[in-house]
């Protein structure tokens, strides 16, 4: 049975590689819940958070792995498509 792109992956995909290409350093960040207080996430890369955040998906049987790797796709190529024709510098 066919099977639809994750939405919530191409999201997170797309979200990623924006913030990385605006960031000067896409570098380790950490973030914590309301919900889970006394607990602290921490990333290599924006890029790692969206890998994660797809992965999540699965693992609540939402999606298929390859719909969530398919979405991650793209996710980055719509990114990539925003960073070389839409987004234009502030100064």
């Amino acid at each position: 049975m066919p099977d639809y792109v994750s939405g919530h992956a191409a999201a997170g995909g797309a979200a990623a590689t924006v913030i990385a290409a605006v960031l000067t350093d896409d570098g380790r960040f950490s973030l914590s819940s309301t919900t889970l207080t006394d607990h602290l996430r921490t990333f290599d890369s924006v890029l790692s958070a969206a890998r994660e955040n797809a992965e999540s998906r699965v693992l609540i049987g939402y999606d298929f792995r390859r719909a969530t790797e398919v979405g991650m796709q793209l996710g980055v190529d719509v990114g990539r498509f925003v960073i070389q024709r839409v987004l234009q510098p502030l100064y």
